[in-house]
């Protein structure tokens, strides 16, 4: 993909972001946030179709009405998903679709969907995704990823690039700060004084790009009616202005983080399993772009106004043999830049109904729940969370299905299924932590 396009790509999704967003956004410049947006592309033209931004995560479980991850990259992937439910039922219904330009069309058997032929999907982010994009050289010294790796509790081997350890499932993971191994599976980072219960087990923005690479930005239950993963063609970041300059060091991370992991991948399902018959399984690798354009309330971009220190979603820790990383605050001796609490998701479908979110709780702006009561946590459920996501599978599939897991063994797609076992059982992505909750579907109202 050309560097115009990719220029193109980022100045819709900021253009978008300047017009569109006006809650929920940073307080001046004592706060910053990461934007993510998923770009549609149709010959010369570009537009959003999903929008969020976001720095916090949660371990907070309340039957699928809290979000655990609200990455501005997950809540912008989320937001697709979304959207592709909504399309699917306007079309189910032979509805006229007039929100938003139409991504899909049906297959001439009218049971299976896909992205449109002259449409590509693009992620803008505008700051290089947590995990492994976020280990690169700067100016100063060297930038590094707060997300921690992910060990063996029983074992204390590390998950690494050639192919993990298989015991990281058992017991809960130690989370290693002090490691900047490359390439490397990582959870997201948060207060290490928390008892481990209470941290957050959601994996790096870096490695869910990387699987969304492979199985697609649909999901599970979309992949029993598509007849294709929907693949991103690109990731494009934002600048990092601390970096080196003429240097393409950011760039660097982003291709090893990335392309370089899910070829990995690739290369170990070729080798293990036939996949000449399965679901559409094709080794496809989205480019990764560093474009100029820059998000002015984004990490980097203040770093660089004000020479202010960070308490990031990155956290810093020491990663030998490198210096230790501080941003100089000559300037401002005693102000500090705060990772924003809210989280903001926007999409086509609904494009003058901005949500916001408390990232750190998962749930939309409003009291704060006690703790016990679940209807609390309903009433505050964002329109991205499982429950509402399943509100909009539970119309397509007309199922009486009650039960979570049992949704998903049912209707997902039975090579997708394998897939997913494959890559996360062996390979460079083996050790991903997956969670099992079940939790029964609460369908008896219509959920945003």
């Amino acid at each position: 993909m050309s560097s115009k396009i990719a220029e193109s790509v980022a100045e819709c999704a900021l253009s978008h972001y300047n017009k569109n967003i006006s809650k929920g956004k940073p307080k001046d410049q004592s706060e910053f946030t990461v934007y993510a947006s998923i770009v549609a592309q149709q010959e010369d033209n570009f537009w959003v179709v999903s929008a969020a931004t976001g720095t916090k995560c949660t371990a907070i479980r309340k039957q699928g009405f809290v979000l655990h991850d609200s990455h501005a990259e997950i809540l912008a992937r989320r937001g697709l998903v979304r959207v592709l439910w909504l399309q699917i039922n306007a079309i189910s219904k032979s509805q006229s679709f007039s929100k938003g330009r139409l991504l899909l069309e049906q297959e001439p058997c009218k049971e299976k969907y896909k992205i449109r032929q002259d449409i590509a999907l693009h992620l803008y982010v505008s700051d290089s995704p947590c995990g492994d994009a976020s280990i690169y050289g700067a100016s100063s010294g060297f930038f590094f990823t707060g997300a921690k790796i992910i060990v063996s509790k029983e074992t204390g081997v590390t998950s690494t690039v050639c192919g993990g350890d298989t015991q990281l499932l058992q017991g809960a993971p130690i989370a290693r700060e002090n490691s900047q191994l490359l390439s490397s599976l990582r959870c997201k980072s948060g207060r290490s004084n928390l008892p481990s219960h209470l941290r957050s087990t959601s994996m790096s923005c870096s490695d869910k790009i990387v699987k969304w690479s492979i199985l697609g930005l649909q999901g599970s239950l979309l992949s029993n009616l598509f007849k294709e993963p929907v693949l991103l063609s690109s990731i494009v970041v934002s600048q990092d202005t601390r970096i080196i300059p003429d240097t393409n060091h950011q760039l660097e991370a982003l291709e090893r983080a990335i392309p370089s992991r899910a070829r990995a991948v690739w290369n170990y399902v070729a080798k293990t399993h036939d996949t000449s018959s399965k679901w559409q399984w094709k080794d496809h690798i989205p480019s990764v772009h560093v474009v100029r354009s820059a998000f002015s309330s984004g990490k980097s971009a203040l770093a660089t106004t004000l020479g202010t220190p960070f308490t990031s979603r990155d956290e810093p820790s020491r990663p030998p043999p490198y210096k230790k990383t501080k941003l100089s605050s000559e300037a401002s001796p005693n102000r500090k830049v705060s990772p924003c609490g809210f989280a903001m998701n926007w999409q086509c479908t609904d494009p003058n109904v901005p949500e916001i979110l408390i990232g750190a709780r998962g749930i939309r702006q409003g009291k704060k729940p006690s703790g016990k009561k679940l209807e609390e946590y309903q009433k505050l459920s964002s329109r991205l969370s499982r429950q509402s996501l399943l509100q909009r599978c539970t119309v397509i599939f007309s199922t009486d299905i009650t039960q979570y897991q049992a949704l998903k063994s049912n209707e997902s797609d039975s090579n997708w299924k394998l897939l997913k076992t494959v890559i996360l059982d062996g390979g460079p992505l083996s050790g991903w932590l997956r969670e099992q909750d079940d939790f029964p579907l609460h369908l008896t109202s219509e959920q945003g």
